[in-house]
């Protein structure tokens, strides 16, 4: 199911439909991240609130993102849509050269 996942639930009792659209979550995160990745998700009491913590871990570069809220499913998408905005945002990045690249590109190039 996961290449390299911790889940910590901290023993906070969830129903099983909240535990079925969380792990569902965690697929989404897992499919998205680099394939040399390690995925952290910690699902927290602190007061009446829920807290979730992802950090997705990969060779050069770490994911993070936190959530507080009374519903563990809004936490849980809160931290998604966090998570996969910031690897959306380096996937589109990551092959682009550096400005000093790319200026050292274009004056080979002359």
């Amino acid at each position: 199911m996961y290449r390299n996942v911790q889940l910590n639930f901290a023993d906070i009792p969830l129903e099983e439909s909240d535990k079925h659209h969380i792990f569902r979550i965690i697929d989404n995160i897992d499919e998205a991240a680099p394939s040399d990745s390690s995925l952290s998700f910690i699902v927290g009491k602190t007061n009446d609130f829920v807290k979730i913590n992802c950090e997705l871990l990969s060779s050069k570069y770490l994911f993070s993102s936190e959530a507080i809220e009374a519903d563990p499913v809004l936490a849980a998408q809160l931290v998604e849509k966090d998570i996969l905005q910031k690897l959306e945002n380096w996937k589109a990045m990551r092959f682009l050269p550096k400005q000093s690249e790319g200026v050292r590109d274009f004056q080979t190039a002359i």
